[in-house]
This record gives C-alpha cells, structure tokens and sequence, in this order.
C-alpha cells in the first residue's frame, strides 16, 4: 500500500522554508504497537488474575487500547497498563453497577485527562503498585533480552521470546534520503519511549543523522508538554517543520506548540497517521493539519503541499 494523503486542511500551503521533520516512533516510522499492545495485555491480565485474583475480569483488547489512545492522557505503555487495571479493580469495587462501560465509552468518559482521570477512580491506598506494572510490562515485552537490557534477570515472567519480536520498521532507510532530497535535511525524535528502548533508531539508520539533544524520550519530557519541542528545535536550529504523530496526545504537543512564542518562530504542521476512516474523522476534527494513511508519503505530501510545488 502507498503512502497517501486521505485528509488536508482546506487551502493548506507549507512554506518553502520547511526543513525540518519531527517523528513520534510507534505507529510512526517503527511497528511497536503490537508488541507494546500485547504486553500491556499480558501486564494488567497477570496483575488481575496473580494479585487480586479477579479471574472474571474483562481482558483488555486492542480495540480498548486504541480508544484510550486517541482519548489521549497517558504519557507511555506502562501508564495506560496502570490505568486500565485501576478500572477493572474499580468496576469489582462496584462502579459502573460492577459493569466496565463499553471501551469507545470508558474511553470518552476519561475526558482525554487520561492517567488523572484513573487516578481517581479509587482511594489512594487502592491503586495498584505501578512498578509492579512496569516491571511486568518490561518482563513479557522484552522476554530473553530483559536480562541484557536491565543486568538482572527477571522477577515474574521467564519467556524466551519477548513480544519485542513483532516489532518492524514502518518506513525504508531511503525515506530519509527522500526527504533530503526535497530540502527536508533536519530530523528529530519526540517519543514516549524511554533511553533504553530507542534501539529502533539504529535499525532506521537514524543513529547519527538525528543529534542527540534532537531526541526527547519520556524519560526526559513528556508529551504533550511543549517543552519537548522546544528542546528539539532548538538542537535543529531550522526554520519550518512538520511533526508526524499518530495519536491525541501527538496532536495536542503540536497545538500547543502553535499557541507558543517559539511556535509562532518556528511553525510546525501536525500530519497525522490514521489508516481508519474513524480516526480520520477525528483528527481531521481535532485539529490536524494532514492526514496520511502511511508515513512513506510524507515527501509527496510536503512536495504537494509546499508552495513552490503548487
């Protein structure tokens, strides 16, 4: 399948100046979603089945996972795991008359307040130890290679093959080169990965070509904090970009960019990635600025988009 442009605001021009292309990593320029939808999966099931023993519990689903994402709110895979165990427990202490909503709805009562909102589901002295989660998470994610990764062996789960297995790039290493090609010569990483897991940028052929003040994991900046463009712009020193996202939270960074001083300096476009016609609908909604069905057409659509092309 080509890259494609399913959405654009109308009247959309991008300015000849653009030299700068920012990328989310997950669903973005690297397959994790799989790996990391899983392991949430396996996470909350274990901690529900092994802790509390709430064999009854509604499984967590790819569907729900994606419905909290575009819902927007949580910073990384480990806190949506936290959260979606938080409203299992909750609906056993009976909220929602014992009965988990929906996912599309549960999704949309969290408001896009996300971890906050799971927070207050319960008491506090009801929530479940988040490292608990993460270590979990990290476990059935990583499986035979958590040992090397962390230089422990692990706690919970002995597995030889970790969900890391299903991971795969999204976009060839000529992707950059194209770029280049068309004047777009300066690329940064904003990411809810952490520094241990940004091993795709290797397997990409990024390493080097991305300055390392330009990558902002969430263990030094979260999104949908501005600031984690602004550390990466500054380290780009470019004039015009686009950032490539492919959830809420991705969109919100760039809207509140645009709200900034430095975004007004530094002007970036949201392009988001949303193959489902639903999603599309959304974003084009909420906000954004173009909408791909796949992060390969991302040079067509600057090209199409700039104003010299026009």
């Amino acid at each position: 399948m080509k890259g494609k442009v399913l959405w654009h605001k109308p009247g959309l021009e991008l300015p000849d100046s653009l030299d700068t292309a920012i990328f989310d990593v997950d669903g973005v320029i690297w397959e994790g979603q799989v790996s990391c939808n899983l392991s949430t999966i396996d996470s909350v099931g274990f901690v529900l089945r092994e802790i509390y023993h709430l064999e009854s519990a509604r499984p967590v689903t790819f569907e729900e996972i994606a419905a909290f994402k575009k819902a927007g709110g949580f910073n990384d895979d480990w806190n949506l795991s936290w959260a979606l165990t938080v409203t299992r427990l909750a609906a056993a202490k009976g909220k929602w008359g014992g009965a988990l909503p929906p996912p599309a709805e549960l999704a949309e009562e969290s408001g896009g307040r996300g971890i906050e909102w799971a927070k207050e589901l319960l008491p506090e002295s009801e929530h479940p130890p988040f490292p608990l989660l993460r270590e979990l998470f990290d476990e059935f994610y990583w499986g035979d290679r958590f040992e090397q990764v962390f230089g422990r062996p692990p706690t919970y789960v002995r597995r030889s093959e970790g969900h890391i297995t299903h991971e795969k790039p999204l976009v060839p290493p000529e992707f950059f080169d194209r770029l280049e090609e068309i004047g777009v010569d300066k690329f940064g990483i904003a990411t809810g990965r952490h520094e241990h897991e940004m091993y795709p940028l290797e397997e990409l052929g990024l390493d080097g070509r991305v300055p390392q003040d330009a990558i902002v994991t969430a263990d030094i900046v979260t999104k949908p904090d501005p600031e984690v463009l602004r550390r990466i712009t500054r380290a780009l020193g470019g004039r015009a970009g686009v950032f490539v996202g492919d959830t809420r939270d991705d969109l919100e960074l760039v809207l509140r960019w645009k709200s900034t001083p430095e975004g007004r300096e530094y002007p970036l476009w949201a392009v988001i990635v949303a193959p489902r016609e639903e999603e599309q609908n959304f974003y084009s909604r909420a906000g954004a600025d173009i909408i791909l069905n796949r992060t390969i057409g991302l040079p067509e659509a600057i090209l199409k988009f700039k104003r010299s092309g026009r």
